[in-house]
């Protein structure tokens, strides 16, 4: 073992320095209590960080995630939203046919408006 490694005496894991043991004993070892973790609200998972709520929601909760009140926007306003949006694209394909590859668009908008037009179409949503 070099001058410098520690070793862990919880595991006997060799960690290069003291710094690294204490992240280490801290991350591996150190139990949180309830009031530390992060709960999900859809089921009964807990987290050390809120990173990690965040990844789990996106990837098992991703419908759950929109807000309700996104929907609550008129119709007749998504209805114009919409047609900006489509005479946008149809503008900028006509400008630039002869282009091959992708293209895009951009067009300001709330992220209510966003998520009422694209509701159908988006798979995952995550608020973090």
């Amino acid at each position: 073992m070099n001058n410098n490694n520690t070793l862990c005496s919880l595991c006997n894991k060799t960690l290069k320095n003291l710094r690294g043991l204490h992240i280490h004993q801290k991350a591996v070892h150190q139990t949180n209590t309830k009031s530390e973790l992060f709960l999900c609200p859809h089921c009964s998972h807990a987290y050390k960080t809120k990173g990690g709520l965040c990844h789990h929601e996106t990837f098992k909760h991703y419908n759950y995630n929109i807000p309700g009140d996104f929907f609550k926007l008129p119709q007749n306003h998504i209805n114009k939203k919409k047609a900006s949006l489509v005479y946008l694209i149809r503008s900028r394909l006509m400008l630039h046919s002869n282009h091959l590859g992708p293209q895009s668009v951009s067009s300001p908008m709330t992220e209510s408006e966003f998520v009422c037009i694209f509701q159908n179409h988006i798979q995952r949503y995550s608020i973090c």
